[in-house]
């Protein structure tokens, strides 16, 4: 999903061959054996639930909802990832090129359930996005969303170290739960 006042170089278009690559079909392993299993758990997805997967990527949650019997529309503003997200064929999914911030494609849709997997810190600002996604929701329908723990995604404020005398790794923590913006690094290792 986009930030507004994004640059190219943050656009997930700009890096969907590499994240299409890196998560592949089904997901990485922890997608696959931790996160899609435990989320589809708690939607307690039924054969023909109405599901929306916001920002959706190149649809790999999509498609394993799909697999559960229910109908997903994928919504992501990245059309590379959506365009990705065809290529995989499956039925009864539909993807939308929208902005999860106003969702305008899917006025007057209503969803059983919706989701978000590891999207959500990467969308500013998020209030419109909750006011949309309740509007489309059915009564007492559940929306389901997954983040990086601050800690895992907060560069100069957290990093690894090791301690030799007790020959442990550990995760340390400079500030905690601080108000800040971090800009994303749409791929890792790689000059923009």
């Amino acid at each position: 999903m986009q930030r507004r006042n994004q640059t190219k170089n943050q656009s997930w278009d700009n890096v969907a061959p590499w994240y299409d690559k890196l998560t592949g079909n089904s997901g990485q392993y922890f997608h696959e054996h931790v996160i899609f299993q435990n989320v589809t758990r708690l939607l307690n997805v039924q054969k023909d639930d109405r599901i929306l997967d916001l920002a959706c990527g190149q649809g790999a949650y999509s498609r394993e909802l799909a697999k559960q019997g229910a109908r997903v529309t994928g919504v992501d503003s990245s059309k590379n990832l959506l365009d990705r997200a065809a290529h995989y064929k499956s039925e009864n999914i539909e993807y939308v090129l929208d902005d999860a911030r106003n969702l305008h494609k899917l006025s007057g849709t209503h969803f059983d359930a919706a989701v978000s997997i590891l999207a959500l810190q990467n969308i500013d600002p998020l209030d419109s996005l909750f006011t949309n996604v309740s509007k489309l929701l059915e009564h007492n329908g559940a929306f389901v969303i997954v983040i990086l723990h601050p800690i895992l995604r907060s560069p100069r404020i957290t990093g690894w170290e090791e301690d030799p005398n007790r020959k442990i790794q550990f995760r340390r923590i400079d500030r905690y739960v601080t108000s800040m913006k971090i800009p994303i690094t749409m791929h890792p290792g790689k000059t923009q």
